[in-house]
């Protein structure tokens, strides 16, 4: 079985027409998963229509051009890109009265060129008074200078006022500046003082810089002040996204110490257990949590299904597979288990679940798992259906396989018409010569019709390159009282003689009133039986 073979199933089961059989099947009964989960399905269903009517809306805005300011939030965008200004300083030495005065006069007229020529003369002559650093941070607003406004934000920041900090990283984080970002956030991070937003900010900002390993410094920084769930989360991603995965689970493993069991913190735990290879592990973690799963956790109950198949726990497995399948989540790969899960003991839930798989992927695996089953279960009807279904053009050229013209034979065999099934059995060994299963099928068809003539023609031959059916012959020839030719297949077996060969060899001796000699074979059995069990208490006596 291939690891992560991920990932079988739908909600109903409308398209087994006839059948209400299957209506009080496990997916419908009372407390089952399809009505608990009722209210995930609404849920499902309204996001669907949002999504719908956004992708109308968003293809209407985009064939008439508008409605589409949102698109403009960052990066170099028409709106309000401005080219940089080239200032030329204004001679003389700076007056405090006169750069006031000449500003104000500036601005009442709507010279805005020369205010901010005013201003920024100003802080290349007094760069330590914050007040022209304002006024060429709001003249230069206004003209869309903001690679300048967000140095003179930066100067103000770093100068002691708190208040330009905010304003320093928003315009960084626009224009690209995770150098100025960090420079911000950094201290404030290692004494545990950012928001939750800002440590967003400045985790992207080392990410840019390509630096997570300081981003992780800072946050065991401010984790040795104060626990903080998000920041454990955090810690995890970035030291998964570095390589260290044993880092990476410390964190969530601490996160579950903290704070609990929940699914979200379990699934990416499980996740790099399996990872590792740790698959037992990660089902303990996802089965901790599983209580608190609900529908909406479709990637855990997805994990949670493949653990649970790949440790062999059949009940889980069953579990979470129903699950998804009545979610409408399951994917093909969760279809196959479920039909494996299913075949011993619900064969029509089984067969359904197959032809769910068949009407939704259209995989020829699907259609070959609903023909078996609905021969296995001789459910006549729907295999006829089934076959129907392929027309003979045969696109997708499942005519060409074997299974196809076994499961006809099967049918033509149930309406009573052995030729027809013959001539079915007939183009199967055509694709596939020498098919053990073909072959077995057709002799017990003939046993079946009492049909002599051709099982004498089938015995023409050196019947010891097929075993199989060696056997078989000679479990016919007994049904059809021919002992002495039973006898004479068993003697030119060329397989050793085991146990059941000896006892079947009995058996055809009684046949031929050879009572004597098929009581000796039998003690040759009986004595070949007890020695072993001797051997088996032996050795169990020198292990213990």
């Amino acid at each position: 079985m291939n690891k992560f073979s991920s990932t079988f199933f739908i909600c109903l089961i409308w398209f087994i027409s006839g059948s209400d059989a299957f209506a009080d099947h496990w997916w419908n009964r009372p407390g089952s998963q399809a009505h608990i989960d009722a209210h995930y399905l609404q849920l499902k269903k309204n996001r669907n229509e949002d999504s719908d009517a956004f992708a109308e809306a968003l293809k209407e805005s985009l064939k008439t051009g508008k409605g589409m300011g949102y698109l403009d939030q960052g990066g170099v965008s028409p709106s309000w890109y401005k080219a940089p200004i080239s200032v030329e300083p204004f001679p003389g030495t700076y007056q405090k009265n006169i750069y006031d005065l000449a500003y104000s006069a500036f601005l009442q007229s709507h010279q805005l060129q020369n205010a901010y020529r005013l201003a920024w003369t100003a802080v290349q002559k007094v760069p330590d008074d914050p007040i022209w650093h304002r006024r060429l941070i709001q003249v230069g607003t206004w003209l869309g200078q903001r690679d300048e406004v967000m140095k003179q934000w930066h100067w103000l920041a770093t100068h002691g006022d708190a208040s330009a900090i905010k304003n320093t990283i928003t315009l960084a984080s626009s224009l690209s500046r995770p150098d100025i970002i960090v420079e911000m956030l950094a201290p404030q991070a290692k004494l545990g003082k950012l928001s939750r937003d800002n440590w967003k900010t400045l985790i992207y900002a080392y990410g840019e810089l390509g630096q997570p390993e300081k981003a992780v410094a800072d946050i065991d920084a401010s984790l040795r002040i104060h626990k903080s769930r998000f920041l454990l989360e955090q810690k995890a991603y970035l030291t998964y996204q570095m390589g260290k995965i044993k880092n990476s689970l410390d964190a969530l493993r601490q996160v579950t110490r903290l704070y609990g069991a929940e699914p979200e913190i379990a699934l990416k735990e499980a996740q790099l257990q399996s990872m590792s290879g740790n698959y037992s592990n990660a089902l303990e973690v996802m089965q901790l949590a599983k209580s608190k799963a609900s529908a909406n956790d479709v990637p855990f109950w997805h994990l949670y299904a493949i653990l649970a198949w790949e440790q062999n726990d059949r009940s889980a497995a069953l579990e979470s597979e129903k699950r998804l399948y009545i979610l409408g989540a399951a994917d093909e790969y969760d279809y196959q288990r479920l039909i494996m899960l299913t075949q011993d003991p619900l064969p029509k839930a089984a067969l359904a679940v197959a032809m769910a798989g068949w009407h939704k992927f259209k995989l020829p695996i699907f259609f070959f798992e609903s023909i078996a089953l609905a021969a296995n279960q001789q459910d006549w009807h729907e295999l006829r259906q089934l076959l129907a279904q392929i027309p003979e053009s045969d696109p997708m050229g499942l005519k060409q396989y074997p299974a196809y013209w076994i499961a006809l034979a099967q049918w033509e065999v149930s309406n009573h018409r052995p030729q027809s099934a013959l001539n079915a059995y007939a183009q199967g060994l055509e694709l596939s010569p020498g098919d053990p299963v073909i072959q077995e099928d057709i002799l017990w068809l003939l046993v079946d019709e009492h049909d002599e003539k051709n099982l004498r023609a089938i015995l023409v031959g050196d019947l010891g390159s097929f075993p199989n059916l060696q056997a078989a012959l000679i479990g016919a020839m007994q049904i059809l009282h021919r002992p002495n030719l039973a006898m004479y297949l068993q003697s030119q077996q060329r397989i050793p003689a085991d146990d059941q060969a000896l006892l079947n060899r009995a058996d055809i001796l009684n046949s031929n009133g050879l009572d004597g000699l098929a009581w000796a074979q039998r003690t040759i059995v009986a004595q070949d039986i007890a020695q072993k069990m001797q051997r088996k208490n032996k050795n169990k006596e020198k292990t213990s």
